[in-house]
């Protein structure tokens, strides 16, 4: 594997679319989003713990943005996303269209930490790889014969899960998830080819067939 292909090819586009466990420490991993995987037997029993998290997860916050084509990003597309923000962490969902049928795909978190530092507003192609700015695999996924797909990630400031695809490391500086400018890549790996699905919802540019392209993106600007 070429961890250096989505790199290399939004250098050739020219941008980046610029668009617990005791009580103390699970309630330090958990977040709202994780409220709902409680069963209601369980639920008694996290009374104190709920609304510590509660406490923990007031200041969240919430955006939603639209998918535009990739790389030119000015035309938008028939899809959009939402993120849900805390300090530690963000929740993406996405309900998207305008995809290939029956095909398989990789999606790309690109975060930029201090967006600030960035040379253009949004972030774009010259701010890629510097400190403190990160590139790694959020979520795959296949589509049906509408070319439709709805998908789910999440991002923590803790280290990637080891064996995750990570293009150019740094991740989502801890509590950090308020000031990032986060945008995701959507790559197509092609047709569905059986034998192969794993690597090619998983890999960049992996399995591709008969190629891997990116083909839109979406952008969360910061909120502090």
């Amino acid at each position: 594997m070429n961890t250096k292909h989505i790199v290399s090819t939004l250098a050739m586009t020219g941008l980046i679319f610029s668009l617990g466990t005791s009580t103390d420490s699970y309630a330090e991993n958990l977040s709202i989003s994780d409220l709902g995987s409680l069963s209601d037997t369980r639920t008694e029993g996290y009374a104190t713990l709920m609304g510590i998290l509660f406490l923990r997860e007031a200041g969240t916050n919430f955006q939603a943005a639209n998918f535009h084509d990739f790389p030119a990003g000015t035309v938008p597309q028939p899809g959009a996303g939402t993120l849900i923000r805390s300090p530690r962490s963000v929740h993406a969902r996405f309900a998207m269209g305008g995809l290939d049928a029956d095909a398989a795909y990789t999606m790309w978190w690109v975060i930029w930490n201090d967006p600030s530092a960035c040379a253009t507003s949004p972030c774009g192609l010259a701010d890629l790889g510097a400190p403190g700015n990160a590139v790694q695999y959020a979520t795959g996924f296949v589509t049906g014969a509408d070319g439709t797909a709805n998908v789910s990630t999440d991002l923590t400031d803790d280290a990637p899960p080891v064996g995750l695809n990570v293009i150019i490391p740094g991740g989502l500086a801890k509590s950090n998830g308020f000031g990032a400018e986060i945008h995701l890549l959507v790559q197509s790996h092609g047709g569905i080819d059986p034998g192969y699905v794993d690597l090619q919802i998983s890999i960049d540019f992996a399995a591709c067939n008969p190629e891997c392209v990116i083909q839109q993106a979406i952008m969360f600007p910061p909120v502090n």
